[in-house]
């Protein structure tokens, strides 16, 4: 945030607070003259009066305030430093943060500054350098860090560093003049900390209303049947939701009952779900149908704790069918509604953490004999508004009390945790075109597919080697010629760099590929799931016979 953004930030939410004002607050205007002043040396040291950014860095739960004992100051004081140049205040803030603590982590509590003043500075010596007296336009933000996280001091400048109580600072800071500066960051932070606490009971009046007006018009809307209800939230995990509904409809018209999912033969099952992929959601799906029809006569339980018992529902799943089905005030918290919320309260703690945390707000706010209707909305806004990437704020019926849009930070959230590299393995894949029909078989390993149909495959040991090698090399007879193709599959946590080989044969080799079944491509389009890792390997196969 560069300083226009902090003042607009600080000023229009806070406007007239009493703990805003004094002697050291200057407005907005003076704020605004200073930069026009003094331009690009306004973030440098050059101007007699510059930007500095200060960090009052707090514990989770807003009790103490990581403090340094400063040589200079010969005292306690908050963190920071000056711009040097970078014109992003929260980025000083953050940085000045880790470097005068050593924590490795800080994130920001809220992107409004808790303090904006004008410090005056009397003249010292630094590094065996005379410094004149100078003024600091002082933009502090709260931040937050967790207690137990080791910390350190800048030894060149500071002589400590430690987590303080801050109702009792007046014991720790010798600067007296700066105590009614922390007192009102203090009040500041706690005045950002009631506004989340108070937006969070509006949501059901701001959404309701706009989800009446705007809501997709989708099969699984049109019931409060249980049995869809989660088969739709099954299916609706890792996929979009236009690819959903035509299998949606398929799947419902051959297995209309739980009863039905509990019968159905497991190939046909798994032909049914071909395309959606993940396949132990719908695996997971008959187990947890089973025992609907043993223990609950078919019937699903209407509460979230005991969906949860269920093979394949979690948290977020219960939720939802609870909700949505039997109307209880279960929270259902997905990527959609964790991304929303994050936004609204301005929240920076990271997609799980946030996940655990909201479940007990939320179940609170929930409107009675509307808590379908909320759910939803909440998924709603998340899917067509709060978008992850450009959020259409201007269509949104959170703007006006969304604190991420306030503070223009809506582009900052949510924190998502960084993903660990996929890990990439290299697989020669056989379409074997025999007089009995195709070779495939059933994965045997255990981990991704397992249980699927292939078409066999092996680690490719010499990605270099030509097509007649590698088959020679397996001492498989060729009739004609080789079609070679690569293709490049991506799952969750892994790669395959895939390289197939179609040919005629009239070998059946065992020894190279045992438990294979052959079967002519007809039967394997029409009966066969065949995962989308290997989906592609049918339209070569289709050209081959055409």
């Amino acid at each position: 945030m560069n300083f226009t953004e902090c003042l607009r930030a600080y000023f229009s939410f806070f406007q007239n607070a009493e703990f805003t004002q004094g002697d050291a607050l200057p407005t907005q205007e003076q704020c605004e003259r200073y930069l026009a002043d003094y331009k690009e040396d306004f973030y440098t040291r050059k101007a007699p009066v510059h930007a500095t950014a200060s960090a009052f860095v707090m514990n989770r739960d807003l009790t103490k305030v990581l403090f340094a004992y400063h040589k200079i100051y010969d005292s306690y004081a908050w963190l920071g430093g000056h711009a040097d140049g970078e014109t992003d205040l929260l980025a000083v803030a953050l940085r000045e943060a880790k470097e005068e603590s050593s924590l490795a982590e800080v994130l920001p509590y809220s992107h409004i500054p808790v303090s904006v003043r004008l410090l005056p500075v009397r003249s010292h010596v630094k590094r065996g350098e005379q410094v004149p007296e100078h003024f600091h336009l002082d933009v502090c933000f709260c931040l937050i860090a967790e207690e137990s996280s080791k910390i350190a001091p800048k030894t060149d400048e500071n002589t400590s560093v430690a987590w303080l109580n801050a109702e009792k600072l007046s014991d720790y800071v010798k600067e007296k003049n700066m105590l009614p500066v922390y007192a009102g960051c203090i009040a500041a932070i706690r005045r950002i900390e009631a506004k989340k606490r108070e937006s969070l009971p509006l949501l059901p009046s701001l959404l309701l209303p706009w989800f009446t007006e705007n809501k997709r018009d989708l099969p699984w809307r049109h019931t409060a049947d249980a049995y869809r209800v989660w088969v739709s939230e099954i299916m609706l995990q890792q996929t979009r939701v236009e690819a959903v509904k035509k299998y949606y409809e398929r799947f419902l018209a051959r297995l209309p009952s739980v009863f039905d999912l509990a019968a159905c033969e497991e190939d046909e099952l798994l032909k049914l779900w071909e395309g959606l992929g993940y396949y132990n959601r719908v695996r997971n799906m008959q187990k947890a149908a089973k025992l609907v029809v043993e223990k609950y006569n078919g019937q699903f339980p209407s509460e979230a704790a005991e969906l949860k018992k269920l093979p394949g529902i979690g948290e977020y799943t219960a939720g939802a069918v609870a909700s949505i089905a039997f109307g209880k005030p279960s929270p259902a918290v997905d990527g959609n509604v964790i991304r929303v919320l994050s936004r609204y309260l301005e929240d920076y703690r990271s997609s799980e953490e946030l996940k655990t945390a909201l479940q007990a707000p939320l179940a609170k706010i929930y409107p009675e004999g509307e808590c379908s209707a909320f759910t939803q909305s909440l998924m709603e806004l998340g899917a067509l508004v709060c978008t992850p990437d450009s959020p259409d704020c201007s269509r949104c019926p959170l703007q006006a009390e969304c604190l991420a849009y306030r503070s223009n930070a809506e582009d900052e959230l949510p924190i998502i945790p960084q993903k660990k590299p996929r890990k990439t393995y290299d697989l020669n894949v056989f379409l074997m075109i025999t007089p009995q029909g195709i070779g495939i078989r059933k994965r045997k390993e255990k981990g991704v597919l397992f249980g699927l149909w292939e078409f066999p495959n092996m680690p490719d040991e010499n990605p270099s080697a030509s097509a007649p090698e590698v088959l020679a090399n397996l001492k498989l007879h060729v009739k004609g010629a080789i079609s070679e193709r690569r293709h490049t599959h991506i799952f969750t946590h892994l790669v395959w760099n895939m390289r197939a080989f179609l040919f005629d044969t009239d070998d059946i080799t065992p020894n190279v590929f045992p438990n294979l079944t052959y079967l002519p491509l007809s039967e394997i389009e029409a009966k066969i799931s065949v995962p989308s890792a290997f989906r592609w390997c049918l339209q070569d196969l289709q050209k081959f016979y055409n």
